[in-house]
This record gives structure tokens, sequence and C-alpha cells, in this order.
């Protein structure tokens, strides 16, 4: 009420509008703004006009209520998930490595969650406030128009968050980029038919380019991305220098190392054994912890009165994202494999990776076999 007496209009004379010699005034009736300003009253003489006050407030200050109650939302919702995912993660690393004390994985933690809710926070608070502000000073605009105006308002929020996470959210959002304007078009040519699986297959095509980058061109990803790719993927840093290196020599292509060399004298089935335990050994308790923790955190009243059924419901998405990814590292290592000991290629490939990487993301349809 403070806030709206200062953004109140000054208030005008005489509340029952009588003008100085007794006659009626042709001045139109005060808002109640104007009102509780004018008046030397407490606020509990006239709950009322309090009421009415604030509602004009609400109506004509109203972006800023939803752009502070989008914010707050979102921050709280989002920094906490990251949160208790973080703490989750993080503390296994500690139980296994021990790499990693108490207060580092606090500190580590705690700002990266602050970022998080930044992010969100901040972009959901301006996105909400801009596209309602618009809606009010352009009523006739179209949604799409005051849309895209408010994401380009808010898009800044995005600095806050480190480079690293920024290339990766450049990454998902092309490729789903991607998938909306073929969406789009497809609605207005209706005769073009529909893809099958077509997210499975721009899962595919952006893998391949993924693994290719993994191999020869780990500059051009992420480096927390890359970091994630190589402990679960087969080979060590020192032996994908060495693949790179006769890739990128610099009297060509040199001839490729024998795949013991590159398995740490492992043959065919031994290696791709290793990957895929590897493999199973690492994704599961990592899915299992980001499908149970956002559970707990955020639907403990129905976990609690559903104990089994939400169990069964996290151990089923644990089990398809964990049979996912470990087939998609033991593809990989077996194509690789298959190509080195039966292909035998004379000098060191380039765009093969991709290939490789391509196959290795069919994977993706062990979801559909196993789970429907």
């Amino acid at each position: 009420v403070f806030f709206a007496g200062m953004a109140a209009p000054a208030a005008e004379a005489g509340a029952n509008g009588t003008a100085g010699n007794g006659a009626v005034s042709s001045r139109k009736p005060q808002s109640p703004l104007a009102l509780l300003r004018s008046r030397s009253m407490s606020l509990l003489d006239d709950p009322e006009l309090v009421q009415k006050a604030l509602l004009q407030i609400n109506q004509r200050h109203r972006w800023i209520f939803d752009g502070i109650n989008a914010s707050i939302k979102s921050f709280v919702l989002m920094g906490g998930m990251r949160l208790f995912v973080g703490v989750a993660l993080k503390g296994l690393k500690l139980l296994r490595a021990k790499r990693l004390t108490l207060d580092e994985l606090i500190q580590e933690v705690a700002a990266q969650s602050l970022r998080t809710g930044l992010l969100f926070g901040g972009f959901s608070g301006w996105w909400h406030g801009s596209e309602s502000l618009f809606g009010q000073m352009a009523p006739r605009a179209s949604p799409r128009a005051r849309t895209f105006i408010a994401a380009l308002i808010a898009s800044p929020w995005l600095l806050v968050e480190q480079k690293d996470f920024r290339h990766t959210c450049a990454i998902y959002t092309m490729a789903r980029a991607v998938q909306v304007l073929f969406n789009r078009f497809r609605k207005r040519h209706p005769e073009i038919p529909a893809v099958p699986h077509g997210d499975s297959l721009l899962f595919i095509l952006s893998s391949a380019q993924i693994m290719f980058a993994y191999a020869l061109r780990p500059d051009t990803i992420p480096e927390s991305y890359y970091t994630f790719i190589r402990k679960i993927g087969p080979m060590t840093e020192s032996q994908l220098q060495s693949v790179r290196d006769r890739t990128y020599a610099p009297g060509g292509r040199g001839p490729p190392q024998p795949l013991t060399a590159l398995t740490g004298g492992r043959s065919a089935l031994e290696a791709c054994k290793k990957t895929y335990a590897d493999g199973l050994q690492r994704s599961l308790p990592m899915y299992f912890t980001l499908h149970l923790v956002p559970r707990l955190a955020f639907g403990l009243p129905k976990f609690l009165s559903q104990p089994g059924t939400s169990m069964l419901q996290v151990l089923e998405n644990t089990l398809r994202s964990t049979v996912m990814l470990t087939g998609f590292v033991g593809n990989y290592m077996a194509v690789f494999s298959a190509h080195r000991e039966l292909y035998k290629p004379a000098q060191e490939g380039r765009y093969e990776f991709a290939l490789f990487g391509g196959i290795a993301a069919l994977s993706i349809f062990y979801e559909f076999a196993l789970f429907g």
C-alpha cells in the first residue's frame, strides 16, 4: 500500500467531489489509490478501500507481480532440484573415489545450485513479466510476437552460467530447433508424410556428430561434456590422443594402431565385455539417483502414499536409461573393434568415427524393444 501511494497520481481536492462553493464538481470519482493516499487514517479504518486499492495495483502493475511470482517459483524449484541431485551425485563420488572433501562438495554443489536457480528464476521472471507487460501495452499484438520479444529480453540470464553449460544448451537447443522447424513445415504442408521415429533419427544424427568430436575434435564440444563421454566411453585419453596424432599427422594420415594397443592388450571380445560392464557400473547408480532424488524432493507425499508404485516407476526409468547408455558405449566399442579387425583399414580414418557413433546410437531402440 505504501508503494501504491507513492505511485498513485496526486490526490484530488475534496474526497466527496464538492467544490469550495458547495456546488457539485464535474470531476470524475477518485480511484481507490487516490482516496487511500488523500486520507489520513489507519489502514484498519476502511479495509474495503484497502482491498480495492490492492486490486487496482494488481491490475495496473500485474506484469511486475507475474514476473516476481514466476521468478521465485522457478528459482526455488530448479535451484532446489539442482541442489538435491548435486548432493546425491557428488556424495556417490565422495564415497566411491574419496577425491573430494566434504567442504569442496558443499561449495561446488552450492555454487552450481545458485547458478541454476538464478538462470531459471531470472529467465522465467523476465519472460513472464515482459510478456505480461507487452500484453497490457499492445493487446493486439500476436502471442507469437510477444513470446519472441520476451524471450529475447530474458535470454541474457544465460550469462550467469559457465561457458561449458551454455555450449551444452546450444547443442540441445539446436537439435530441438530443427525438430520444431520441421514440425511447423509439416503443419503448413500436410502432404509431407510424418517421419517415423523422428526424435530417434535426430538423436542418431546428433550422436554421430558428437562422437566424431569426441574421438578427433574434443575442442569443439564442452569440456564437461567430453569428460563425461570419456569416463563412460571405452578409451582413455592417451589412446584417443594417439588416434588423433595419426589422423592429423603432418605428412598425412598414418597407419592405424592395432586394436590391442587401444584396448590395453585386450582382444576385441574382452574389450567389448569390459566396456559393457563399465558402462553398466557407472550409469546404473547415476540414473537411479537422477530418477529418485527429484521424486523425493518434490513429490514426497505422493511417494510415501504409494511407495511400491513409485519405486517401480523409478526402477523402470532407471533401467530404460541404463540400457540405452550401456548399449551406446558398448555398441560403439563393438563397431570400432569389428572395423579394425575385419576391415583392417590401411590408414587411420576420420569420418568412420561419426558412422560408429550413429550405429551406436541405435541403442535408443532398446527402450522400445524392452519397455514398449
